[in-house]
């Protein structure tokens, strides 16, 4: 997969202001006069650790690689949610954080109710 199909196949996952830091951090740091994938972290090269989130806890496999933190937040967010029918209230209570947190978190990971 060419780098630019990375890039537009890449949901962002935060705001905008992170996504102009992080395009802006590429140009002053990198010499060249293209921007790729690795430039910005998305590099398709790299394999991520496989996470499970279940009862016990999280578990990675760090002999595979990284892991993104991102996509262990995600799944966190969205077992807590799964556990509590989508009820926002019990699912914050669950994962220690604020109805207001959990809200802007679902927009972030464009997680919502099943339909």
């Amino acid at each position: 997969m060419p780098a630019e199909a990375v890039l537009l196949a890449y949901s962002w996952p935060g705001n905008v202001r992170e996504l102009a830091h992080l395009v802006e951090r590429a140009i002053l740091l990198h010499d060249g006069s293209t921007i790729a994938a690795e430039h910005l972290g998305l590099s398709a090269g790299t394999a991520a650790a496989p996470v499970q989130v279940g009862p016990g806890g999280v578990r990675v496999d760090f002999s595979v690689g990284g892991i993104h933190l991102d996509e262990v937040e995600r799944q966190l967010i969205l077992e807590a949610l799964q556990a509590s029918s989508w009820n926002r209230g019990r699912a914050a209570q669950l994962l220690g954080i604020s109805k207001e947190t959990l809200r802007y978190r679902m927009e972030k990971y464009q997680l919502h109710p099943p339909a």
